[in-house]
């Protein structure tokens, strides 16, 4: 009888957004050549931003950690680009890519090297009076009560924004503090997988390519109809 064969499991491990922009920063996160292009538009942007003010799953990050020396030290992610602070142990991006890009772009605009000169793409804002997340269009000033995203980070800007913006609209104060937090402590399910290529790679596939998935209104009759049974 052959042993049984023992994996290095990956953990789950739920980190704050607040939590990994920091190790973005740090430049100790990378996209692997292997990942396609960022495919995301303003649309899903604002959907991702919208799904964690509201507390909604957004699903999980995959990373690989990995031992490693970045040529330069200059790491990038979407369109910033970061300094490594430090040579050794990254984690590369697995899954989650998309997610990940968005959350940088949108919330680190303003504390990275810019490498696009369409910054109004990650410039996202909440409008404080209306509750939702807005794009300005191109050479728009937005209004005093837009909080742009890209403080949101980073506290010091944000109180120096709340204390410049704010005077004149302090019935918003409340809701700009509820945004921000709700942004920088929202957990993602975070995997490390430590191991080599080939069970990287199946891991992969297995996530994006195995499986049926259901479409939006199978999954609704579904719902309806079990609630439908529980009634009978």
């Amino acid at each position: 009888m052959k042993p049984p064969i023992f994996f290095n499991r990956p953990e789950a491990r739920a980190e704050s957004i607040d939590d990994l922009l920091r190790i973005v920063r740090k430049g100790k996160i990378i996209i692997p050549l292997f990942q396609r292009n960022f495919v995301w538009d303003k649309k899903d942007i604002i959907a991702l931003f919208d799904s964690i003010y509201r507390g909604y799953p957004v699903g999980s990050l995959l990373f690989w950690k990995r031992k490693m020396d970045i040529p330069n030290k200059k790491v990038k992610i979407g369109p910033l680009e970061f300094t490594q602070e430090e040579s050794g142990e990254v984690d590369a991006v697995v899954d989650g890519q998309q997610r990940l890009i968005s959350l940088a772009g949108v919330l680190l605009l303003k504390h990275a090297t810019v490498l696009t000169e369409e910054e109004n793409d990650w410039n996202l804002h909440f409008d404080l009076k209306k509750e939702k997340f807005v794009f300005p269009k191109k050479k728009e000033t937005p209004p005093s009560h837009w909080l742009p995203m890209s403080i949101v980070a980073d506290t010091l800007e944000y109180l120096k924004w709340l204390r410049s913006v704010m005077e004149k609209n302090p019935e918003l104060i409340e809701t700009a503090d509820h945004v921000a937090k709700a942004i920088r402590d929202y957990k993602i399910p975070v995997y490390r997988v430590d191991s080599d290529e080939t069970e990287v790679r199946e891991i992969f596939n297995r996530i994006n390519y195995m499986g049926k998935p259901l479409k939006p209104n199978d999954i609704f009759n579904a719902i309806v109809g079990t609630e439908q049974n529980n009634l009978v």
